[in-house]
């Protein structure tokens, strides 16, 4: 039983592309999640832009076991709940942002064994 996280951050170069898989328990929000594989300064960071709605971060999620999907465009903020199998993305991305790194980004995350 485990949440796996995938943060991408495509606004430096080269591309940040990060796996970090945690084991789930009871009450764990996305929040906490982030908190405890990125560390909190950056949880914060997410959890502000958020917040202010920049248009640079995209969270989502997809449960791996029930096939449940976030909405388009992804969520406000990061005080829900996970479910167990829960597969968390944070991305970043600006107008500086290449095709080629969003290609990268889009690559990797096919070659990681969801």
């Amino acid at each position: 039983m485990s949440i796996e996280i995938f943060y991408t951050d495509l606004r430096i170069v080269p591309s940040k592309l990060e796996k970090r898989v945690l084991e789930w328990e009871r009450d764990l929000t996305a929040f906490s999640a982030l908190e405890r594989t990125l560390g909190r300064l950056l949880a914060e960071s997410i959890e502000r832009d958020l917040k202010n709605n920049s248009q640079e971060v995209m969270v989502s999620w997809y449960n791996k076991d029930t096939d449940d999907i976030c909405e388009i465009g992804g969520v406000g903020s990061l005080d829900w709940y996970l479910e167990d199998s829960t597969l968390l993305t944070v991305n970043y991305e600006n107008e500086s942002t290449s095709q080629e790194q969003i290609e990268e980004a889009i690559h990797w995350t096919l070659e990681q064994d969801l």
